[in-house]
């Protein structure tokens, strides 16, 4: 429903980029994004940040705009009973298209220092094709905007959970109990305090991987990855999310959200 939505969204979008959004990305960019650009970009500063913490400041060569002063982990909280200050806390921001320029153009620069090859594939999209328009539209059954952290943050938990355990999708009641969830760990951590333009460029780093996840999804379904491909798509976004603090496949999804099996 939700994977299928993106696909269907995007291909009516850009209709010259099909090829580019659904043939590509490569295994290797796939995994090159689990293992490297959430780990520096969203990761470092939103989901691990207790490891990165104990190990002391994130290189200023890595977005310094974005640098995080460590805490506990959202996903690792996300499963808490939720506290008095989950519904509070404030995850909405006020889009602005020059932040989302600059929130790509840092994607970019992570993805040239680990898989340079695939940066004028992603410059081609991302010039093509507006991200958090695409995410509105495919998501709006299921209540989620661009424009809110809790909600990108979910659909890229959501999508990361389908990879890693390959699954087919998920409910919308599913989907909006995950975003509590996601919510309330946001609210135990110092993401809470972020400034709008961390949110929004957190925001549009969570849309990305969800929709490339996606991409890697549909062209399983299709017959365009193949099975060995894809499992270690698969296996390396289970490693990314353990890091992150949660671990996918011990997981089990229903409509209550996320619960341990």
């Amino acid at each position: 429903m939700f994977l299928r939505a993106i696909a269907l969204v995007t291909m009516a979008c850009s209709p010259t980029v099909v090829h580019a959004q659904y043939a590509l990305p490569s295994t290797e960019t796939a995994i090159s994004i689990g293992n490297f650009a959430l780990a520096t970009e969203m990761g470092v500063r939103a989901a691990d940040s207790s490891r990165q913490g104990r190990r002391g400041a994130v290189s200023q060569s890595r977005s310094p705009a974005l640098a995080f002063d460590g805490g506990p982990s959202v996903f690792a909280t996300a499963l808490q009973a939720p506290g008095p200050t989950a519904a509070s806390v404030q995850t909405r921001f006020t889009r602005s298209k020059a932040i989302q320029k600059g929130s790509e153009a840092s994607i970019l620069s992570a993805l040239e220092k680990r898989q340079p090859e695939a940066v004028a594939e992603y410059r081609q999209i991302f010039a093509s094709t507006d991200i958090s328009r695409t995410f509105d539209k495919a998501s709006q059954a299921f209540g989620f905007r661009s424009n809110d952290i809790a909600d990108t943050m979910a659909a890229y938990w959501l999508v990361g959970w389908v990879v890693a355990n390959d699954a087919k999708d998920f409910s919308p009641a599913a989907a909006r109990a995950v975003r509590d969830q996601v919510k309330a760990g946001i609210a135990r951590t110092s993401v809470a305090g972020f400034s709008p333009e961390k949110k929004h460029r957190l925001a549009d780093e969570a849309i990305f991987n969800t929709l490339v996840l996606t991409a890697v999804f549909q062209n399983k379904e299709i017959g365009k990855v193949s099975g060995l491909d894809y499992r270690r798509v698969s296996d390396a976004t289970q490693r990314a999310f353990v890091g992150f603090g949660a671990d996918l496949r011990s997981l089990q999804l229903t409509d209550a959200g996320f619960v341990k099996r």
